[in-house]
């Protein structure tokens, strides 16, 4: 949500590994034309590029800097990614090859998204 504070975003991260889920997806509220939502929020959208309304970018403003939201954004799924992580691993077996490689492919996953949206701001 544009409107998010770094309290809302902590909270959400918290939600999210007290409920133990393990792929959480997050999306950046996006107005589509043709809904009511977009309707609704018209005349708040700050551009007309439509390669932007990805649900990465926000194409509404964001209570925090366009920087800090996305930052917060990058961390949440850092900090929900690895709660995950560590409550897998202490459910199975320590340290299995097969094990071991997913975390590394998960991390590299996280580490680029975390790096798209680090520079999200500047579009």
């Amino acid at each position: 949500n544009p409107d998010y504070t770094r309290e809302d975003f902590q909270q959400l991260g918290d939600y999210v590994i007290n409920l133990k889920l393990t792929q959480p997806i997050f999306t950046v509220l996006t107005p589509l034309p043709g809904t009511d939502l977009y309707e609704q929020t018209k005349d708040k959208i700050t551009t007309d590029n439509y390669e932007l309304f990805d649900f990465i970018h926000s194409v509404l403003p964001t209570r925090l800097p366009k920087k800090e939201f996305y930052q917060c954004l990058a961390d949440l799924y850092k900090k929900t990614y690895s709660a995950a992580w560590a409550d897998k691993q202490a459910a199975s077996e320590q340290g299995t090859a097969a094990a071991s490689q997913q975390r590394s492919f998960d991390t590299k996953v996280i580490d680029q998204l975390s790096t798209l949206l680090s520079h999200a701001h500047e579009v």
